[in-house]
Order: structure tokens, then C-alpha cells, then sequence
């Protein structure tokens, strides 16, 4: 999928098991296909931002590793305790965090560990990664 903005598409027969859309509303989500870890980036385009300008990027589907799930699982555990830094309003600057058994909202400044964790499968790792994911849809 490098190069290519189509957006990629949940795999079929997967669950989503965890969702985060960061203050600019890219999103990446993580699904469980079969014990296989699958993580999709849908950035933001112009089309759907309000300037008309801003773009996330380019979209992508990866297989992730069990271990690099359970490094992002533990941090949106981390972050899903500390409710002092929750907020009500899905304003921006915030996160939006989901899971199947929570969902909320961390005020900007407090998820960077968690955003960093998600930004390192920015650069698909190989295309076997890459082909091992486009089979699943």
C-alpha cells in the first residue's frame, strides 16, 4: 500500500479490539484476525478536514506482533486508569481512545508515550508484511 491512498478496509471475520483517533482525526485501529494482530492507519484527507488541506498521510494495513500489541494494550491500559487526565469534551486538542469494555477522552499532552508506540508502524518494516496483510480483506 505504499504510495497508494485507498483507504484499506477492515479484514474480514476480524474484531476490532482497539481504536484511537488522535487530535487531528487520523485513526488507527487494531483488529484480531484469528490471533493475527492487524493495524490500519486511516488518516485524515483533505477532503474530509475542515481547512480542505490537511492530510495525515498515507494510509496503511500491517500485521503488527503479538509483543508490539501487548506494548500498545498496556499503555492504553495506563492511560484508560488515569482519569485525571480524561476529559468530556472531544475537543482539540484530545484523543479519543476505544476498546470493547471502555471508551474515553485524554486531554492532549498526556498520550504521547501511546501516540509514539502507534507511529512506529509508519513505515511498513517489508512487503511480506505488507502482502500478509492485503490477503486478509
Amino acid at each position: 500500500m505504499s504510495g497508494n491512498s485507498i483507504r484499506p478496509q477492515q479484514p474480514r471475520g476480524s474484531r476490532l479490539i482497539l481504536l484511537f483517533s488522535d487530535n487531528l482525526s487520523n485513526i488507527y485501529s487494531i483488529y484480531d484476525y484469528n490471533g493475527i494482530y492487524i493495524m490500519i492507519y486511516d488518516p485524515m484527507t483533505p477532503v474530509r478536514s475542515c481547512s480542505g488541506k490537511y492530510s495525515g498521510g498515507v494510509p496503511f494495513m500491517k500485521e503488527i506482533s503479538e509483543e508490539e500489541y501487548q506494548e500498545i494494550k498496556n499503555e492504553f491500559d495506563n492511560l484508560a486508569k488515569k482519569k485525571e487526565n480524561h476529559t468530556f469534551d472531544r475537543t482539540r486538542p484530545t484523543g479519543l481512545f476505544t476498546s470493547r469494555n471502555d471508551k474515553f477522552i485524554v486531554r492532549h499532552g498526556f498520550y504521547g508515550k501511546f501516540e509514539d508506540l502507534l507511529k512506529n508502524h509508519h513505515e511498513i518494516d517489508s512487503s511480506d508484511d505488507e502482502l500478509a496483510a492485503a490477503e486478509l480483506v
